[in-house]
Formats: structure tokens, sequence, C-alpha cells
């Protein structure tokens, strides 16, 4: 956040590359991931993985319980 004061006014702005992020840990191939920027899957209570990752997880094995 960027907080200007010019004359008795306040701006306030973001910077580039100052948007929330949501990193978490893919569970099945253990890389870093945003939630925002790609497509998950929920595999738990906070717990994530990657929908390409599930997926061939769940070929593996269908039965293959969370």
């Amino acid at each position: 956040m960027i907080f200007l004061f010019f004359y008795g006014i306040i701006f306030i702005g973001k910077k580039v590359g100052d948007e929330l992020a949501h990193k978490v840990i893919c569970k099945y191939c253990n890389t870093q991931f945003d939630r925002d920027k790609e497509s998950y899957v929920s595999v738990g209570s906070r717990r994530y993985a990657h929908s390409a990752c599930y997926k061939q997880e769940q070929l593996k094995d269908p039965l293959l319980k969370d």
C-alpha cells in the first residue's frame, strides 16, 4: 500500500504486485502454487492440490480416500 499526504488529503493506492496471494502447497507434488492463479481442488481441511495432480492420483487408485 502507498499512502500519500498532500495538502490535508490522503491518497491510498496499490503498487504493482501488491495483490493478495493465497500460496499453498500441493498435497501430491509438494510444490507451492497460488490458489488465485491456478486451478485447484480442496482435498481436506486446509489442504489443496493442483487439479491435474488430483486427477492423476484418482486414476492411479479411484478408491483412494483423501
